[in-house]
């Protein structure tokens, strides 16, 4: 009697630490894959790392120069990042080959957004918004990924 009782209080605790343990997992997987983060993954080079690649920098005037610090950014669809002095809002994807932006250049006028379509290939290569300069890394229908040079 007592061994069948010992059974009923161990099979009742190991169900609740189960029922508990899978509600976090759950839990922990809902909140990566639903909720927005904070949208920047940093990625900066020190100014004197390896010379000879800072030499081999060209910059947009077809000069050698130094290689600008670079940082990658995540762009969530629909979420305002303000990036330099432009703030930039990703609105997914217009076709296969082409995505959506709204653009707010903090300079001209905080009050007028600009939306672009831009080709993902030549966006992959270099695109600017305002004066800043980004390169597209990938882009999905809920998120892009893009490096911008400072």
């Amino acid at each position: 009697m007592e061994d069948a009782s010992n059974r009923k209080k161990l099979l009742s605790m190991l169900t609740v630490v189960v029922t508990i343990v899978g509600s976090m997992a759950l839990l922990g997987y809902l909140s990566i894959r639903f909720l927005p983060s904070n949208g920047t993954e940093t990625y900066s080079r020190p100014p004197q790392q390896q010379a000879s690649r800072a030499a081999d920098w060209i910059d947009d005037t077809g000069a050698p120069g130094h290689q600008p610090m670079k940082t990658k950014f995540v762009l969530h669809k629909d979420v305002h990042k303000q990036i330099g002095r432009s703030v930039v809002t990703y609105r997914g994807k217009a076709d296969r080959s082409k995505i959506k932006l709204d653009v707010i250049v903090l300079d001209l006028d905080p009050k007028v957004t600009y939306s672009r379509t831009l080709d993902i290939a030549r966006a992959k290569k270099s695109f600017h918004v305002g004066d800043e300069r980004f390169e597209l890394i990938s882009a999905s229908a809920l998120r892009m990924r893009v490096w911008y040079y400072h």
